[in-house]
């Protein structure tokens, strides 16, 4: 092991939220830590259970429409391109 445990750096690494940098001191350190490799399987394996925690609730019916409102440009305005994500939420609506 050549540093210091980065036990505090596991949960926020298990759900992708670290800088770059931080999340390459974590994946180096897992290289010869198994006492780190197993604390982050343990939090993965917590995280996977997280989307099952809330319950299922529906949205309301004027969401979607109230959303393609929003994305879509105005009569006689010309688009200028959506985000990715914006993309990916018009596909998912559709």
């Amino acid at each position: 092991m050549s540093e210091a445990h980065v036990i505090d750096l596991i949960p926020s690494y298990a759900l992708d939220c670290l800088s770059e940098e931080e999340a390459f001191r974590v994946e180096a350190h897992l290289v010869g830590c198994d006492t780190c490799r197993d604390e982050l399987k343990s939090y993965r394996a917590t995280a996977a259970q997280l989307e099952l925690a809330a319950p299922c609730a529906e949205p309301p019916v004027q969401l979607r429409a109230s959303i393609l409102r929003s994305v879509q440009p105005a009569a006689g305005q010309k688009s200028v391109g959506a985000p990715e994500f914006g993309l990916r939420l018009l596909r998912w609506l559709q």
